[in-house]
């Protein structure tokens, strides 16, 4: 039987993991809401699909300051807000792995590039989360699908990298 001790980083890691996935999810819907939501005004107003039309900015600027979208926005980021703090719980237990160097590759090291991987991946998405909203409140249709899509790949990336990791942390040590 494990202690709390020995359970609790375990619980943390994959908590924040299920925060950053429920983090996705919000921020997916929203995305296809705004997509499905431009395109059908798109559609309905007869404009093509590459122009270049000051209309559909606008329009895209009102989707952005909706309340709906707001709601999902902040949703979104309360979610990251709260798995990152739990996160860096996580650093605690970090910091007790240290071990002497030593050849190979150790569940210790595995935890510490998984954190410094975890850490540039969630500055990455912080930058790309102002840079997302700046674009959206702009109403730049082009930029949108780049900085979307950029957003998205590390917002993935991230719940990835720390399951990934905490199984095979967790199947490395030796209980």
């Amino acid at each position: 039987l494990a202690s709390t001790r020995d359970t609790a980083p375990r619980h943390s890691g994959f908590t924040s993991a299920s925060l950053f996935l429920a983090a996705g999810v919000i921020g997916t819907v929203q995305w296809a809401t705004f997509i499905a939501d431009g395109h059908a005004e798109r559609d309905r107003l007869g404009i093509d699909e590459y122009e270049d039309n000051p209309v559909c900015a606008s329009y895209i600027r009102g989707l952005w300051g909706d309340s709906e979208h707001q709601a999902l926005r902040w949703t979104h980021v309360g979610l990251l807000t709260a798995g990152e703090s739990l996160y860096l719980a996580n650093a605690v237990t970090g910091w007790g792995m240290r071990t002497k160097d030593r050849p190979g590759l150790s569940a210790q090291d595995l935890h510490r590039y998984a954190f410094f991987t975890h850490g540039t991946l969630m500055l990455t998405q912080a930058v790309l989360g102002f840079v997302t909203t700046e674009v959206l409140s702009r109403g730049n249709h082009e930029a949108m699908i780049a900085v979307g899509a950029a957003h998205s790949a590390v917002g993935l990336a991230i719940p990835v990298v720390m399951i990934a990791s905490g199984i095979t942390v967790n199947r490395m040590l030796k209980r």
